[in-house]
């Protein structure tokens, strides 16, 4: 099966290429994101593994073979119409060697099962990413490429036995590197898959349930580091923040 090949048109551009493929090929929100995520798709021949990327006119988006399923057309009305007349000119004799000839019955086609994109390859967690861990709680500095824990929507549709066709999560890798798979953490706040940083998970109900609300109280210090080009001069930033950044997930914009 070769690849699926098409050029970003009018009602296309701007989009994210995750909102692109689900409006082009009819599939949820997290098999749009977990094709490209897993390094499936390309644009102008390059591998481009960002959701949220936006498209532009004329550029060319490749999809691997078989991560999609794409239904076949109906025939244009101009093919119809020569296949009419062609079938018009073969005469009654062909007519009549028809009628003569047995009819085949075509046998009924299997259908065809639902292919799942293979997962993307697994990242492997250091055990000196633990910054801090007790027995209530556990402190992990994140790295880039692993997404903080499972969004809800992605266990919905995939359900226990299904997730594991999609990529691993710093949540459900903890339990086996500290030494208790049956014991799982939950994360009290999250970070982005591509930004690094300190990620705190509770290890108790009484502790998740105290560390979040300290959290939507904002009663937690935090402090960053950022690494510029110069010396950056003072200012603001200022953005509005969106329901929908255009692949399924809250985001900001400057609009």
């Amino acid at each position: 099966m070769p690849p699926i090949q098409f050029v970003v048109d009018r009602r296309d551009a701007g989009q994210t290429l995750a909102a692109v493929l689900k409006a082009r090929f009819g599939i949820p929100w997290a098999q749009a994101k977990r094709i490209v995520a897993g390094g499936h798709v390309k644009m102008s021949g390059q591998v481009e593994t960002d959701v949220a990327r936006r498209v532009k006119l004329g550029k060319r988006v490749e999809l691997a073979a078989g991560v999609v399923e794409v239904k076949k057309a109906a025939g244009s009305k101009k093919e119809t119409e020569k296949g009419s007349r062609g079938d018009k000119e073969k005469g009654r004799l062909g007519d009549k060697a028809k009628k003569a000839a047995p009819k085949l019955v075509p046998a009924p086609k299997k259908p065809e099962k639902q292919r799942l994109a293979p997962a993307s390859p697994q990242l492997v967690l250091d055990p000196s990413c633990i910054v801090y861990v007790d027995d209530a709680v556990v402190v992990v500095n994140k790295p880039v490429g692993l997404t903080t824990m499972r969004h809800k929507d992605e266990v919905e549709e995939f359900g226990e036995h299904g997730q594991k066709f999609l990529t691993r999560t710093l949540a459900g890798m903890l339990p086996t590197l500290l030494g208790t798979p049956d014991r799982a953490v939950t994360a009290v706040h999250r970070l982005d898959r591509d930004t690094s940083g300190l990620v705190v998970f509770a290890r108790t109900r009484a502790a998740g349930e105290n560390l979040t609300l300290q959290f939507r109280k904002h009663s937690t210090e935090r402090r960053y580091l950022a690494l510029t080009r110069g010396v950056p001069k003072s200012g603001r930033v200022a953005s509005v923040f969106v329901r929908d950044r255009g692949d399924g997930r809250r985001g900001s914009t400057t609009d």
